[in-house]
Formats: C-alpha cells, structure tokens, sequence
C-alpha cells in the first residue's frame, strides 16, 4: 500500500503467492525426498531472499514475481524442515517417538517466542527511516517498512550457512544414487500415491479438509487485519501488534504440550477451531 498500488492490486499479489504455494505444495514433498531436505532448505532461504529483495522495487511486476517465489518458499518452509527433523531423529539417531512431540512443542514455543522479537525490531526499523526512493525518479526504494525484510536477508544468510555446516542430507525412503527412474517419474509416482492414500482413507481426507478450512479462514483474517486497522490520524504500531499475534501463537503452542497427555487430539482440535471460530466472529463483528 505505501507503493500506492490499489486494493484489488493488493489482493492479486496476495493471491498470487498463496497459489504459488498451492500450486507447488503438491509436488515439494517429492521434491524434497528426491533432492534432499538439506538441498530444499537451502533453496529456501535463496527463494525468500529473492522475495524480499523485491520489495525494494516500485514495479509491480517485480513484486509478483516476488510474491510467487515466496508462495514456492513457504511450501518450502512447511515442509521439507520438519520432514529432516523428523528423518535425523527417527532414522538416523533413533531418538524415541516420545521425544519427537516434545521437539516438536519446543520448536513452535521458540519459533513464536523468535516471531514475538522479530515484532518489535521490524516496528523499530519501520520507524527509523522514511519509506524513500535511492534517487530522484527511481523505482529503488529504501527505508520505512522495508527494514524488516532486510533484517530477514540478514537472517536468511546466517540460516543458510548454519544449514551447510550443520546439517546432514537426508532423503526420503530411497536415496538418488539407489534409484534408477528419471526424477520426473518419481514425483508423479509419489504425487499419485498420496492422491491415492488421501481418497482411501477417510480419516486423512478429513484432515485435509480440517486444515485447509483452518488454514484458509487465518489467510483471510491475515489479508484483512491491515487494512482494517488503517489510521490517517494515528498510525497503528504493526510490529507490536504482530508480536501480540505471535504471543498468542506461543501460548497456544504451549498449552498445546501440556495437554497432550490430559486431553485427546480430537477434543484439542475441537476447542481449537471453537476458539478460532469465536474470535474471527468478534473481529467480523466489530469491523
């Protein structure tokens, strides 16, 4: 919006990253077992690199091309780090399965509590410097709300040389050295299992379902929660308000853990989506 681009501009771009993800979503898993968690980790963060370095960019060409290569990055982000976690613990160390919840509880606690301070640097570095062109007529922008996506270069470099020096390949059930078929085959293969698998058994397609209505109900509220907060008068402080969202996150990812043995996954679930329902009707009732 601090380019001037409209509303329905606005939303074409959103849309297109979260189609770009769509589209892609299907395929990385059987990407990331072909190629290697550790390779697609890395794309990654070179994937979401790209995209914040073109937001600096009053072109809105460029900032598509930006939002569809962040779409392909958060796939990226939503599956092939889990799934090399999942793979060092069970397979190559042989940690319990016990652990793996606990891993799991600690990852999103540190995560939200990552996104909590992130929130009050982004607001501070949005609040440091004008939104400004490099020069005269240019379409190079710096400055303003920019600064957070030049922090998270930042952090996208460190990540990437951790990731090399750090980690270990794994793949998925067969190694590329041991597998003959061409890479095309194997992700058309492994997709069509997974449709199969999705259709046959009626709890996974519940869960799909479950998770896509979940998930498309907070892109909304992620679209409208903006705009409905713009002030010609007052100028709502976003980082901080995003830092209160990642709070929320983190306890809910905390109460989450200390439940897991008190409460069945499906009432857990079921307090979820009641919770999230009551506080979506709220906002929408109060817009």
């Amino acid at each position: 919006s601090q380019y001037n681009f409209s509303r329905p501009e606005i939303a074409a771009l959103f849309m297109a990253g979260f189609g770009a993800s769509l589209v892609f979503g299907a395929f990385v898993g059987a990407l990331c077992d072909k190629h290697g968690r550790k390779n697609c980790a890395l794309v990654y963060c070179a994937l979401y690199t790209v995209s914040c370095l073109t937001k600096h960019v009053k072109s809105y060409s460029v900032l598509m091309f930006g939002r569809i290569t962040g779409g392909i990055a958060t796939s990226l982000l939503f599956s092939c780090f889990e799934c090399w976690m999942v793979s060092e613990h069970q397979a190559r160390h042989k940690f319990s399965s016990g652990l793996l919840s606990y891993m799991f509880g600690l990852m999103f606690t540190l995560m939200y509590l990552v996104a909590i301070l992130s929130g009050f640097l982004g607001e501070f570095l949005a609040a440091g410097a004008p939104l400004k062109p490099v020069a005269p007529n240019s379409i190079i922008y710096f400055g303003g709300a920019l600064g957070p996506f030049d922090i998270a270069i930042v952090c996208l470099f460190i990540g990437g040389v951790s990731i090399i020096f750090l980690w270990e390949e794994n793949y998925g059930r067969e190694a590329p050295e041991h597998d003959s078929r061409p890479a095309e085959d194997t992700m058309l293969r492994n997709f069509a299992e997974s449709v199969r698998l999705c259709f046959s058994d009626r709890k996974m397609l519940l869960v799909g379902l479950i998770v896509a209505s979940f998930e498309g109900s907070m892109y909304a509220f992620v679209f409208n929660w903006t705009p409905a907060l713009e002030s010609s008068t007052v100028p709502p402080p976003y980082g901080l308000i995003f830092a209160l969202f990642m709070m929320a996150c983190m306890s809910g990812a905390a109460i989450a853990t200390m439940t897991e043995g008190v409460m069945m996954p499906a009432t857990r679930l079921a307090v979820a989506f009641g919770i999230g329902a009551v506080a979506l009707f709220i906002a929408a009732s109060s817009s």
